[in-house]
């Protein structure tokens, strides 16, 4: 009897363990294909949206941080999804700050965490913001563009605010804060100073020209 207990038991193991192989081999080999094909930019950009989304449920602060350290290369990363003439692009910033803001909102709706006290600050923003919104219909550009470019310019640095008073509220909080400022602050730097020293550009801007003076 002990040993047909011991036989089912390492039939059971067996079959977490195959179970446990081809969770991962399956995902891989259908990455791998995907890599290998004309579409591996798209799987690139899935990947790392899902990466980014999950680390935020994981970790709100954690995801909120890693999104405000990467988000400026992410155009350079394939991490922004274009849909087409007419249609608001899919940006690492917009899913990520949307859908962090969301989850927080949630979080403070069944009391998960307790919302940062409003300020007379806070007011004035959001007053700003729909005053700045009035204008959206006498905009010289194209709808579509005059709604990316005022969610981007507009819309998304409140929420940054917002999320950032929100969740950096704790020691440990803020000492990740610092640590990200300081690692954005070292990697732009070295940027800045390769740009200067080689005049090499290594993220270029898609649609610009750049054309350095004697003196710059």
């Amino acid at each position: 009897m002990i040993e047909g207990v011991n036989l089912r038991a390492q039939r059971l193991n067996m079959l977490k363990a195959m179970a446990l192989v081809l969770a991962f081999c399956v995902p891989g080999l259908l990455i791998g294909a995907v890599l290998a094909s004309p579409d591996w930019k798209m799987a690139i950009t899935v990947a790392g949206l899902v990466t980014y989304v999950a680390v935020v449920l994981v970790n709100p602060t954690a995801g909120f941080l890693l999104w405000v350290a990467t988000a400026p290369f992410a155009r350079f990363l394939y991490l922004n999804i274009s849909l087409g003439r007419g249609i608001p692009d899919l940006s690492l910033d917009r899913i990520v700050s949307a859908f962090t803001f969301v989850l927080l909102m949630a979080q403070l709706a069944i009391r998960k965490r307790h919302m940062a006290r409003l300020t007379v600050v806070d007011l004035f923003m959001v007053l700003f913001l729909l005053g700045a919104g009035l204008s959206l219909p006498q905009a010289m550009a194209g709808t579509t563009a005059t709604i990316q470019a005022f969610f981007d310019t507009q819309v998304v640095p409140l929420l940054v605010y917002l999320m950032a008073k929100n969740l950096i509220n704790n020691r440990s909080a803020h000492r990740a804060f610092v640590f990200t400022l300081l690692f954005m602050g070292a990697y732009l730097s070295a940027l800045v100073i390769h740009e200067q020293l080689t005049g090499i550009i290594l993220f270029y801007p898609e649609g610009r020209t750049l054309q350095y003076t004697a003196h710059i």
